[in-house]
């Protein structure tokens, strides 16, 4: 989706980094069930090749890799898979990224009350990215960071069903 609307004009060309181990592991077993695809994912691979094979994007498989993508301050987009942004990579982005009004925040799929990107998501001031819950032992310590005003939620592409609210 985000190559066809690059290739169309329809947003920038923009470096899109995936970090996700899990994902790469994901991909890489789909790749290798062609015989399963529908004739849309079949036209869409011809189309536009493997999503393995895309100038522009980069897999983070490495702790290495993922720290690499936050010390680049240029516009890019960043995947990052913590469905609700509990743990995981995500926190790293989201504290890095979050404080500045030129990112946006698009989270897909529900976020459910109670939990952070459920805060973030519906104006949460302050959200404490790095905090000893979500991480105890591992973080750097918890910090506190102010929220992008661009926040949104797409549940359309949401890999699961979802439940309406």
């Amino acid at each position: 989706m985000l190559k066809e609307l690059m290739e169309t004009g329809q947003i920038p060309r923009l470096p899109v980094y995936s970090d996700s181990p899990m994902a790469i592991k994901a991909v890489e077993i789909f790749l290798s069930y062609t015989n399963e695809y529908g004739q849309d994912t079949r036209n869409l691979i011809r189309q536009s090749g493997s999503p393995l094979e895309w100038s522009g994007f980069t897999f983070a498989s490495t702790p290495e890799e993922s720290k690499k993508i936050n010390a680049n301050y240029s516009p890019s987009i960043i995947i990052s898979y913590s469905g609700m942004a509990t743990g995981g990579r995500i926190l790293h982005h989201l504290a890095q990224r979050m404080p500045d009004a030129k990112n946006t925040i698009l989270f897909i799929g529900f976020q459910a009350p109670g939990i952070r990107g459920h805060a973030i998501k519906n104006g949460a001031l302050i959200e404490d990215i790095r905090s000893t819950d979500t991480c105890p032992g591992r973080c750097s310590g918890a910090r506190r960071v102010q929220r992008s005003r661009r926040i949104g939620q797409n549940v359309g592409l949401a890999a699961h069903v979802q439940e309406q609210a």
